[in-house]
């Protein structure tokens, strides 16, 4: 099972590269729209990264199940509040 500290160092490290990336492309857009849509998708991306890693590993079992959520179709903890009153099928917000 991963630590706090090894779940936190993953996500920062996945968050930092993004934000760098955006931020050797930030001066070449132009376009007002596009730049809110490139930071509406790394917001989504980075909130996708913060729900999967937080859980750490989830061994290769029956402990996961996949749900839709706002920020896609994801494998998640069974234990997890996102499957909460999901049976069948659920969709989150």
């Amino acid at each position: 099972m991963d630590t706090k500290d090894q779940i936190l160092e993953s996500i920062l490290r996945n968050v930092r590269t993004e934000v760098s990336t955006f931020l050797d492309q930030e001066s070449g857009i132009k376009c007002p729209i596009e730049y809110e849509l490139r930071l509406i998708e790394m917001s989504r991306s980075f909130a996708r990264t913060l729900l999967v890693q937080s859980q750490g590993k989830i061994p290769k079992s029956r402990n996961s199940k996949k749900v839709n959520t706002y920020f896609g179709k994801l494998e998640i903890r069974k234990d997890h509040v996102l499957c909460f009153g999901t049976k069948k099928f659920a969709i989150t917000r």
